[in-house]
């Protein structure tokens, strides 16, 4: 869940589903494709199980050197309060545009966030730690929870 967070907060507003969507068929693409080739090594008769996690390395190596060039997200810098390194990296990733306008909407949407939030606070750990949390939170939680094991268990 954190790559498309990511890719929606760095990318311009008229590209933001478009980015996240493909993310997303990218990413199924890769497992279809992962599974062909686990399939094709499952033949060998003999350490075809090496094959399959030794070649599952190098897309997380090269997704690892990547991530060491990626700048933080502008939000969440700002939620740090490191606004002049959040106008940076905004004027970094938009190269000569305007960035006011967007840092001030970025900012307005974390204050409103915050006032919501009765101060701040990851909402899960909220309707975690309290033992009268409406059923909604907990029912929400519940879904959160299985989607994420349905979803890599199955992989």
């Amino acid at each position: 869940m954190t790559i498309p967070v990511y890719i929606a907060e760095t990318s311009p507003p008229h590209l933001r589903g478009r980015l996240v969507t493909i993310n997303t068929l990218f990413i199924t693409a890769g497992q279809f494709i992962a599974s062909l080739i686990d399939g094709a090594f499952s033949y060998m008769q003999h350490g075809g199980w090496r094959y399959m996690l030794g070649l599952s390395v190098v897309p997380a190596l090269l997704q690892f050197l990547g991530f060491l060039f990626l700048p933080e997200s502008p939000r969440w810098l700002i939620q740090k309060g490191l606004t002049q390194k959040a106008r940076r990296v905004l004027s970094q990733i938009r190269g000569n545009q305007n960035i006011d306008e967007e840092y001030d909407t970025i900012r307005s949407s974390i204050e409103e966030e915050e006032k919501d939030c009765g101060g701040g606070g990851k909402i899960v750990l909220q309707a975690l730690s309290h033992a009268s949390s409406s059923k909604k939170h907990k029912n929400s939680l519940s879904s959160l929870v299985s989607l994420n094991y349905g979803k890599y268990s199955s992989a």
